[in-house]
């Protein structure tokens, strides 16, 4: 499909904003199970829009000086591109007219989740936590042992989290700060009744999830996925 060519779903939306390695995977697989496709995550950007068997493409496409060319060509990095690199979301918000319900960069990042807000009314958002030290050891694992060599991806990190170096006390601080600033923004305000926090220890199960959306609970195991990162 054309990056500038899909068709506009009129729906509620639901938007999971926890920051990656949360169990933000596991979560897009209960919205396909929920029936809340199509949802928007990384893989199914990159097979929507045709670019999976170029990735990872980071060095390439760093080189790519026009931004049209680089929608042509790499789709789901320019998206991610234009959020991180020029904190322009109007790319992404196109993206999420043709979407239900989300997961993962670039739904995931800085406060984007104020523009979704305030793009999609009455959408409901989910923050995915987890222990910090746990959720730090994940990243450690992914990043410094696991794709060391994967400037494309180490990138993408740094500029998420805002930090300058990959380093425990850096990345927890931010990933901190991140789910702090999402609670203050819904809890706060009458925005908390289309807000849930589900923590990976203890709240990943169909009765809390199902509950939040008010959908009956399937009749299949819930999703775990990704656990060997965990």
């Amino acid at each position: 499909m054309n990056l500038f060519d899909q068709p506009v779903i009129s729906a509620p939306r639901v938007f999971g904003v926890g920051f990656n390695k949360t169990g933000t995977t596991s979560l897009g697989a209960c919205f396909e199970i929920l029936g809340l496709g199509p949802v928007a995550g990384p893989q199914t950007l990159h097979d929507t829009f045709g670019d999976v068997s170029k990735s990872p493409v980071g060095q390439d496409a760093n080189l790519i000086q026009n931004r049209q060319e680089l929608f042509e060509t790499y789709s789901y990095i320019s998206i991610c591109k234009e959020v991180f690199d020029y904190s322009n979301y109007g790319l992404a918000l196109h993206i999420a007219s043709g979407f239900k319900s989300f997961h993962d960069r670039p739904w995931n990042v800085k406060d984007f989740y104020k523009i979704l807000d305030w793009a999609f009314p009455d959408s409901l958002f989910i923050l995915t936590t987890r222990d910090p030290e746990s959720w730090w050891q994940c990243v450690d694992r992914w990043l410094n042992n696991t794709h060391i060599d994967d400037d494309w991806k180490r990138s993408r990190y740094l500029k998420h989290l805002e930090v300058g170096t990959l380093d425990r006390e850096s990345c927890i601080s931010a990933y901190l700060a991140h789910n702090e600033g999402i609670r203050h923004y819904f809890l706060e305000s009458s925005r908390q009744k289309r807000f849930l926090e589900l923590r990976l220890e203890s709240d990943f199960n169909w009765q809390v999830l199902c509950s939040f959306l008010k959908l009956p609970i399937p009749n299949q195991p819930f999703p775990h996925q990704n656990q060997q990162h965990y």
